[in-house]
């Protein structure tokens, strides 16, 4: 098994070789992403979440997609599992409005600036997304809201529903579908109703492929998607990834404020692939660097801020 610095070495050649497209928001080095233009910036999102303001709402269980390297399961699994109307998953939304009113949510940077819907597949759960986001919308207004979804339900009128109750971006997990061509559509529409569309998706070789084997990213780019979040594939058990990947292509990461965590040493090498790709062919999208050392930054950061403001979690 690799080590960490082994990977860090490869990573830093690369961002060398792109160091005039590389830029940290905040200066924030442990966040990297490409672009074509130094003004641009990461997502509203993005910016929250990487500050550690954000809440993300995981409205249920269930999905109508099964990728091998979900966090929470295989989808027979996650459909087993009942979900409470009232409830966001484990807490009841009452409690969730509540714990928002007790905060002093004036906009500042040490409040909760961003909120995410996630899942399950939140689509599944249309109404409960309409419900909140129409009340944050209306009460906490300086508060950006964003989600997820695998593509499959997200036909123009869902998106409108969601769109009008204050979600601002929408996030596509493509390879959830195996890049079908009923969710690139559906993507493809959403460019048209919302704020800011992106593609969110673990590095894989499948999204490699996609993205420049089949030169989808100037598709993508041609579209007007904003950004492309190439987040770092993990596990918490070796063993499992030990069913995809060999021993000698994986490393582990001694993160200091999550369980241990191993992943393939090919996730970020792709996604700086796909950086060069991008570079190569001029193309104008942002593509976010959605690291392991980053994640932990926004957790130290989340935690910080909850110190401040202890009542906010």
């Amino acid at each position: 098994m690799k080590t960490r610095m082994d990977l860090i070495q490869i990573i830093r050649s690369k961002q060398n070789l792109l160091r005039d497209h590389i830029y940290y928001h905040d200066g924030k080095k442990q966040s990297p992403f490409y672009c074509n233009n130094q003004n641009d910036d990461i997502s509203e999102g993005c910016q929250s979440c990487k500050a550690g303001t954000w809440w993300c709402f995981y409205v249920g269980h269930k999905c109508n997609t099964d990728c091998f390297y979900c966090p929470q399961g295989s989808t027979e699994f996650k459909n087993s599992l009942s979900d409470d109307p009232c409830k966001f998953q484990h807490l009841y939304i009452d409690d969730i409005k509540y714990m928002l009113e007790l905060c002093q949510y004036d906009g500042s940077k040490h409040g909760i600036n961003g909120i995410s819907y996630s899942g399950g597949e939140p689509f599944l759960y249309i109404q409960k997304i309409v419900d909140m986001a129409s009340y944050i919308s209306l009460k906490y207004p300086h508060i950006y809201q964003w989600m997820y979804t695998n593509g499959k339900l997200a036909t123009v009128e869902r998106m409108q529903r969601v769109r009008d109750a204050g979600i601002r971006e929408i996030r596509f997990h493509l390879q959830a579908t195996n890049f079908d061509s009923v969710p690139l559509r559906h993507l493809e529409e959403a460019t048209k109703i919302f704020d800011i569309v992106a593609v969110e998706n673990p590095s894989t070789s499948q999204l490699y492929d996609f993205l420049v084997l089949s030169e989808k990213l100037k598709w993508l780019t041609d579209i007007g998607i904003y950004q492309l979040n190439c987040s770092e594939l993990f596990h918490h058990d070796v063993n499992w990834l030990k069913n995809y990947f060999d021993e000698d292509q994986l490393y582990y990461y001694d993160s200091i404020v999550r369980k241990d965590l191993y992943s393939p040493t090919s996730s970020r090498i792709l996604t700086y692939q796909i950086m060069e790709y991008a570079h190569q062919n001029n193309l104008n999208i942002i593509i976010n660097d959605c690291n392991h050392e980053s994640r932990d930054l926004q957790l130290i950061t989340r935690q910080l801020n909850q110190k401040r403001t202890p009542q906010m979690y």
